[in-house]
């Protein structure tokens, strides 16, 4: 923040948003993982003394929502922004006013950053800056007209006449505001002919009339003037977001093959010369070491992997830790409270829950793994199940180091299985294994000559 500068920040977030046609608010909506609000509390809290949030439809579940990172006053009739931000200057200390609109996620720290630094310099004739951008389309937004290149009015579309519709220099809903002028300001502000609504954009007719000045700054970059009304619009937001991301971990050394595919959030961490293949979905706390592959198809969510990990096609992980150059996957699902060790390997059609897998073990194909301590140099053959729920509770499974489990095993929890014990193919252990030993629970095998040409003749004697 300048230091010669003290500001508050109103974000207004009481419309309707009826063209999202959901009954959510539409600053709730989630865009790469967070509430489109989100953002922009995180782009002026950067900035003010305070953050005040003027809520309307849904205001209980924006407060909830956003709880301890604003204050949160109430717009008791939609009746405008102007109106919203009457409600909220009560509540403003600083002699400086940013107003955002809240579902206005790409407008930059470096936009604002100018908004200041143009007032600052301008401060004995400015009574407000505003962010304007020059659309291609400007379907939709406020024009700004000029009088011999001065801003003289912003025009909300639904007031202009043609020849303003034809105007492309358009507002953003970002401003700056002496503090004290917007008090005397929204006090003149009329309704509008068309929506008896008390439009913020008024100010500046109001500041011109007063003999103030108006300062129009050009944003850092034409995307930010990208808001949010439809569904539409928030797909177009999140494609902006999650190009600038990409980029980002790419220019920081991680290697994204058809990044057209790839999605990754914004609070995700990659290490470099790692690796990120085509439909990857990467989400939440998720933390990635250096020189990593993530493969076709695979989805992290809260998910850890150290260095040299492999996470192998259309695997999912949630909730789960992998440490070093161990390999899961491909098809595999490990979920939450799942911690494998270094050089562990899971394999294809493996599900692992709440589970320990220890160093250097293996489970490759065709297991369930779940509420068990797995320790080290353990080898979990195929078809494996650890039965752990007995219609009531959850019990827990211990395989100890150095086991050896045949496959197409039950091992039927509570159970502990010793130290370097096997377990012979198709058994089902329901007591415990001691060490070193070898158990196994197969039943005897039975052959009775003759009886298979039998029953072939009656198969097909049956078709």
């Amino acid at each position: 923040m300048n230091s010669n500068m003290k500001v508050d920040a109103v974000v207004l977030a009481a419309g309707e948003g009826t063209r999202m046609v959901s009954s959510k608010p539409k600053v709730l909506h989630p865009i790469m993982g967070r509430p489109v609000i989100s953002y922009v509390l995180e782009t002026v809290a950067h900035f003010a003394n305070r953050v005040l949030v003027v809520v309307g439809k849904g205001a209980d579940e924006v407060t909830i929502a956003m709880e301890g990172k604003a204050l949160f006053i109430e717009q008791p009739r939609r009746m405008g922004t102007a109106d919203a931000v009457k409600c909220a200057l009560p509540q403003v200390e600083s002699p400086m006013v940013l107003v955002v609109a809240g579902d206005m996620p790409l407008v930059s720290r470096e936009s604002i950053q100018r908004l200041l630094s143009a007032m600052n310099l301008n401060r004995e004739e400015a009574a407000m800056a505003l962010l304007t951008i020059q659309a291609e389309n400007p379907q939709g937004y406020g024009r700004i007209v000029r009088e011999n290149n001065e801003v003289a009015a912003i025009v909300e579309e639904a007031e202009a006449d043609g020849s303003t519709r034809e105007i492309r220099e358009i507002n953003l809903g970002a401003y700056l505001f002496d503090a004290d002028f917007l008090r005397q300001a929204v006090e003149r502000i009329k309704p509008s002919r068309a929506k008896e609504e008390y439009y913020l954009t008024d100010t500046v007719a109001i500041a011109r009339e007063m003999g103030l000045g108006v300062l129009a700054v050009e944003a850092a970059e034409p995307v930010e003037g990208q808001g949010i009304n439809t569904r539409v619009d928030l797909a177009g937001v999140q494609e902006i977001m999650r190009q600038r991301v990409l980029e980002e971990l790419m220019l920081k050394g991680v290697t994204v093959l058809m990044p057209q595919t790839v999605y990754v959030e914004p609070d995700v961490e990659i290490g470099r010369d790692t690796t990120i293949c085509p439909g990857a979905f990467l989400e939440g706390e998720t933390r990635v070491g250096e020189e990593c592959t993530i493969g076709m198809g695979v989805h992290l969510k809260d998910v850890i992997l150290g260095d040299h990990v492999s996470i192998l096609d259309h695997t999912l992980l949630e909730g789960a830790e992998v440490e070093s150059h161990a390999q899961v996957g491909p098809f595999a699902r490990i979920r939450p409270g799942t911690q494998i060790g270094e050089k562990a390997k899971v394999g294809n059609f493996v599900e692992m829950k709440k589970t320990t897998f220890g160093r250097g073990s293996k489970a490759s194909h065709l297991s369930y793994i779940g509420d068990s301590i797995v320790g080290e140099e353990v080898n979990i053959g195929a078809g494996t199940i650890t039965c752990n729920y007995d219609g009531f509770s959850k019990h827990q499974t211990v395989i100890e180091r150095g086991v050896f489990i045949g496959s197409d095993t039950q091992l039927v929890a509570p159970v502990k299985i010793g130290a370097d014990a096997l377990v012979g193919a198709g058994s089902t252990i329901t007591k415990n294994v001691p060490p070193n030993s070898l158990t196994l629970t197969r039943a005897p095998q039975r052959v009775r000559e003759g009886k298979g040409m039998l029953f072939q003749a009656k198969r097909r004697g049956s078709k």
